[in-house]
């Protein structure tokens, strides 16, 4: 499914939510399919304070649409999440029905990727700019598949380079991983 949102508004959006709109709820300017599947994507170009408050606006059973998390202007969360961000700057994309989501990790957590994780952790780390001093042992694989009618928003771009060889360049997406249900998320563990 293509949706391109480029000419309207956030309250249109808004109201299109309310009533059914295609994949569900959306912010943004923009969009195509992407990831695993068929998923509906918009996005719109992140600016400071522009990001909407994390909630699920509908959750009925497995069906949900889950906003991206809501960062405190000036807060050290958000200069960290999006400094996290090649040249500190993010979109906020929302992706739809069939999209599969990917981590790599010891717990569930806010970053994830439209990618699959490379076949060695040595590759993972300086893809995704994980230095082992933060305790990230890469112990499981967590995948979410977005079911039917749903949908999640988050911030999306690229992964910024932490230096000493750590890369970054890799997909990333910050969601509000407290919102997803449980029954959405598959761990597999790696070690």
């Amino acid at each position: 499914m293509l949706v391109n949102n480029s000419d309207r508004s956030t309250n249109e959006l808004l109201m299109d939510s309310a009533i059914g709109f295609g994949a569900g709820f959306a912010l943004g300017m923009g969009g195509y399919a992407i990831g695993k599947g068929i998923g509906a994507e918009f996005s719109k170009v992140l600016s400071k304070g522009d990001v909407p408050d994390s909630i699920v606006i509908d959750g009925m059973g497995d069906v949900a649409h889950i906003k991206a998390p809501n960062l405190p202007e000036g807060s050290q969360w958000e200069r960290n999440v999006l400094n996290s961000f090649a040249g500190g700057k993010s979109e906020i994309k929302t992706y739809g029905e069939g999209t599969t989501l990917y981590r790599v990790g010891d717990k569930n957590g806010g970053f994830w990727s439209l990618d699959a994780p490379p076949a060695t952790e040595f590759e993972w780390r300086v893809n995704t700019a994980i230095k082992q001093e933060w305790g990230n042992n890469a112990s499981n694989l967590y995948e979410i598949t977005i079911p039917k009618g749903s949908n999640i928003t988050g911030l999306d771009g690229k992964v910024g380079s932490q230096g000493n060889g750590l890369y970054g360049g890799a997909h990333q997406t910050y969601i509000d991983f407290n919102a997803i249900p449980e029954s959405w998320i598959k761990i597999t563990p790696l070690n």
